[in-house]
């Protein structure tokens, strides 16, 4: 509370807390009975900078749909300069965005640009190179996340707990784990198991000072 801006905190909680959680799940459960087909409760996009040039309105097309079916929670893993793209978020001022960005695509001019945007939660990529922009999202008081991208030979350092601790010092409110892509369909059954199990059983004992979420499986539920 005495890091973020207020009204980052109160806009981006009621718009994933009540909107989504509440008001848009009554909304997708009530579809769902009627329509008998099943709607998820945030959509989740990968854009990089050609996916934006080609398709920037099919992206805002595709959030004014999910409204209607009640998401109001959407996920975007960002690559490269994609100008305007933070126009999403100022024009669905009653959403919550989730922007999964790498270091050194939070230049300070993008930064500048979040401040007086509430609706956003940033989750920086922890691969390399990611403390100092950390401490500028810090000190512009913007709600942040730290996320990490797990192959099978991850699982080891995952559950050691050595990532957490590194990144305890950065104070982030969130902490996310996603397997990377490339590697995803590589990873088996079992071990997605193991490590939503660990995520779960490290939520339950509230040791560290951020909610963590296993973004794969926990989507799922």
């Amino acid at each position: 509370i005495a890091s973020i801006d207020h009204r980052t905190i109160s806009t981006f909680g009621i718009n994933m807390g009540y909107n989504s959680c509440t008001k848009g799940a009554k909304t997708i459960r009530a579809t769902e009975a009627t329509d008998s087909f099943s709607i998820p409760w945030s959509l989740t996009f990968s854009v990089n900078e050609a996916s934006w040039k080609a398709h920037a309105d099919r992206y805002a097309s595709a959030i004014e749909e999910g409204k209607e079916l009640g998401i109001f929670t959407y996920l975007f893993f960002l690559s490269g300069e994609l100008p305007g793209f933070l126009d999403l978020a100022i024009s669905n001022p009653d959403c919550a965005f989730l922007f999964f960005c790498s270091p050194e695509d939070l230049t300070d001019e993008r930064i500048s640009a979040l401040l007086s945007i509430h609706n956003i939660m940033i989750s920086v990529d922890t691969t390399k190179n990611y403390e100092t922009v950390c401490q500028k999202l810090r000190k512009n008081k913007l709600l942040y996340a730290c996320h990490h991208f797990y192959t099978p030979d991850d699982c080891d350092f995952l559950f050691s707990g050595n990532w957490l601790k590194n990144l305890r010092a950065l104070k982030p409110s969130f902490l996310f784990i996603y397997p990377l892509s490339s590697a995803a369909s590589q990873i088996p059954a079992k071990t997605l198991e193991d490590v939503y199990d660990y995520v779960r059983d490290l939520r339950s004992q509230q040791c560290y000072p951020a909610f963590l979420l296993d973004l794969f499986s926990d989507n799922m539920v």
